[in-house]
């Protein structure tokens, strides 16, 4: 790009390559993102608002809990009747 304006001398304006591209390009048309990556203008976008939701606190407590289960009765011979169900 001989000739051309990326190529002349500006003052304080020096070349950086962009992290995204890895193009050369002058820090005054370079961005920091938010991970401080430098990149072009064009390549640059902001840090999405999602991550910045906080979730609220369930509460998983049982109003009243109730105890005294009745315990598995197992039944161990090869016969079922109607008194055992």
């Amino acid at each position: 790009m001989k000739g051309t304006s990326v190529d002349k001398y500006r003052p304080g304006d020096f070349y950086v390559k962009c992290d995204h591209t890895g193009f050369k390009i002058r820090r005054s048309e370079a961005r920091m993102t938010w991970d401080n990556l430098l990149v072009r203008r064009d390549t640059w976008e902001p840090r999405h608002p999602q991550e910045f939701v906080r979730s609220t606190r369930e509460d998983t407590t049982v109003e009243q809990p109730r105890g005294g289960w009745e315990t598995d009765t197992f039944i161990t011979t090869n016969e079922v009747t109607e008194d055992d169900l």
